[in-house]
C-alpha cells in the first residue's frame, strides 16, 4: 500500500509467459528492495533474462534512486481526514509488579478550516498520525502540567482512523487498546480522579465459593485436631485442593504458622526500634555437684553415699533479658528468684543496655511472685511494666525462645564438672551470642542493630 492517501497506485497487467515487467532499471530496483545484494541481483538477471549487467551498473541505478526514496519517505502526511484536537489526559497507573507509567489519551473535536492557517495548528493537524504512548519515565512527563506537554489527535468517528488501531504501548507496558482507554476517559468524566483508582478484579457474586458453614467446619477440625487436606477432605466430602484453598484463605494451610496446644494462629509481636519492649523471664536448672552429675557418670555408676544424698544440691535460677528489636540478650545465675533478687538483676540489665545506647522504654514478664513484688516495682522507676496472661507463655516467646537456645547450646552443650565451670561459661557465650551468632529473625548478629554503639557515634 502506497504512503500517499490518494489511491494513486495503479496494477499492471501481466501477459501470460512474460518474463520482463519493464526496463532493467526498474527489475534492478524491485530486486534490491527485496533484499538482494548487488551480486545476487547480477546473478538474477543472468538466470532470468540472460543478460549480463555487471556490478558496476547496478550499484550506479540504485545510488541514483537513494535520494529520491529519502525524500519519499520523509515528506509529511497528506491530510486523511477533516483535522480533529484532543483534548489531554494524563492518567498514572500503578501496577503491582511494575513501575509507575504515565498514559496521555484525549477526546478529539473537528478544528475548524480558519484555524489551519496557523502554523501551530498545522503542525498539530500533521502530528494526528501519532499513537497514543505510555512515557516510560513518569517523573519527566509528570514535569509539564497537564494539557501542554505533548498531544496526541485522533478522531473516533472518522472512518479513516477505524483501520488504524491507537493502542497504548510502551517499554514496560503490555498492550492495551483504544477502548480501554475510552473506558478510563468515561471514568474521569463520571467521577473524576477517584474514578482512575485501581479496583478489585474480584467478581461481585461467586455462586461456586465454598458455604460459610462448610469453611467454619473445615476451620475446626484444622485447629481442633490439626487434621491435613487429605483427612478433612475425607471426612466433609470434599476435594483434598478445595480443603487446601480454604486453608490458605484462612492463613492455616501450615501446622507451624499454629501454636502446638491451643492450634490458634501465631500473632508475632515486631517492634520499630531498639528498646521498645524487653522480655525478661527466668530458667531454673538444676545445679551440678563437684565432679559432675549423672551426665557425667551416668545414673548407675554416679557416686551413692549417704553423705552425698543427705547433701543439698539445689537449683540454680538464669534470669534472662531479652531486647525485642534487636535480640540482644543478658543474663546471670543467681542463687534465687526472690523479688529482691529480680529487682537487682534488672539494675544491672538496664545498665548494660544503656551502654549499649538503648534505652528501655517498656518491659515485658509473667505473673511470677518476684515480678509483682514491690522490689521490682521500685527497680522499674517509671518505666511501663506489662504482664502476660496467665497460662499464656507464648506472649513472652522471645525470651522463651532464648531459654530453649540456652539450654541447647550452653547448659547442655557438653558435660559440666561443677556449677561454677558452667556458670563461667555463660559470659563467653553471651558474647558470641550477640556479636557473632547469626539470628535468623535479624539477618545476622543482634549487634548489627544496633545503631549508634558507644564510643561509635556516626
Amino acid at each position: 500500500m502506497p504512503r500517499n492517501w490518494d489511491g494513486s497506485f495503479e496494477p499492471k497487467l501481466v501477459r501470460k509467459r512474460q518474463r520482463r515487467l519493464g526496463e532493467v532499471d526498474e527489475i534492478i530496483i524491485s530486486l534490491t528492495a527485496k533484499g538482494l545484494t548487488t551480486g545476487e541481483v547480477q546473478a538474477h538477471l543472468a538466470e532470468a533474462y540472460g543478460t549480463d549487467v555487471s556490478r558496476e551498473t547496478i550499484s550506479k541505478i540504485t545510488d541514483a534512486i537513494v535520494g529520491e526514496m529519502t525524500d519519499w519517505m520523509t515528506h509529511l502526511l497528506e491530510q486523511p481526514h477533516p483535522p480533529t484536537q484532543l483534548t489531554v489526559l494524563h492518567l498514572l497507573i500503578t501496577r503491582r509488579t511494575r513501575t509507575d507509567t504515565l498514559v496521555t489519551i484525549g477526546l478529539g473535536q473537528p478544528v475548524r478550516q480558519t484555524r489551519l492557517r496557523d502554523p501551530e495548528v498545522r503542525r498539530d493537524v500533521l502530528d494526528s498520525h501519532a499513537r497514543l504512548t505510555v512515557t516510560g519515565d513518569p517523573d519527566h512527563a509528570l514535569a509539564e502540567p497537564p494539557g501542554i506537554g505533548p498531544r496526541h489527535y485522533a478522531d473516533p468517528s472518522s472512518s479513516t482512523s477505524r483501520h488504524h488501531r491507537s493502542d497504548v504501548t510502551g517499554p514496560r507496558s503490555s498492550p492495551i487498546s483504544r477502548d480501554r482507554a475510552y473506558v478510563w476517559w468515561r471514568r474521569y468524566q463520571a467521577e473524576g480522579v477517584a474514578g482512575l483508582e485501581d479496583r478489585s478484579s474480584r467478581p461481585h457474586r461467586c455462586p461456586s465459593r465454598t458455604k460459610a458453614s462448610r469453611e467454619r467446619r473445615i476451620v475446626h477440625l484444622r485447629r481442633k485436631h490439626g487434621l491435613g487436606p487429605a483427612r478433612i477432605a475425607g471426612i466433609i466430602g470434599m476435594e483434598a485442593s478445595t480443603v487446601h484453598a480454604v486453608l490458605v484463605r484462612h492463613g492455616l494451610n501450615r501446622l507451624d504458622c499454629l501454636d502446638r496446644p491451643t492450634r490458634e494462629p501465631i500473632r508475632r509481636m515486631e517492634m520499630t526500634r531498639p528498646g521498645e519492649l524487653v522480655h525478661v523471664d527466668i530458667k531454673k536448672l538444676g545445679r551440678i555437684p563437684r565432679g559432675g552429675g549423672w551426665r557425667a557418670h551416668g545414673r548407675v555408676d554416679r557416686p551413692n553415699t549417704y553423705s552425698r544424698k543427705k547433701a543439698a544440691i539445689g537449683y540454680a535460677y538464669v534470669h534472662s533479658a531479652v531486647d525485642a528489636f534487636t535480640r540482644i540478650a543478658y543474663s546471670e545465675v543467681l542463687d534465687d528468684e526472690q523479688g529482691a533478687t529480680a529487682a537487682g538483676f534488672w539494675l544491672r540489665a538496664a545498665a548494660f543496655f544503656a551502654t549499649l545506647g538503648i534505652d528501655v522504654e517498656r518491659v515485658l514478664t509473667d505473673n511470677g511472685g518476684c515480678y509483682r513484688s514491690r522490689d521490682f516495682a521500685a527497680a522499674l522507676s517509671e518505666l511501663r511494666h506489662s504482664r502476660t496472661r496467665p497460662y499464656r507463655p507464648q506472649t513472652n516467646g522471645k525470651v522463651e525462645r532464648f531459654n530453649r537456645t540456652l539450654l541447647a547450646e550452653w547448659a547442655y552443650l557438653r558435660t559440666w564438672t561443677s556449677e561454677g565451670q558452667r556458670a563461667r561459661a555463660l559470659t563467653v557465650w553471651l558474647h558470641r551470642y550477640n556479636h557473632h551468632r547469626h539470628h535468623t529473625a535479624v539477618g545476622g548478629p543482634p549487634i548489627s542493630r544496633v545503631s549508634n554503639l558507644a564510643g561509635h557515634y556516626t
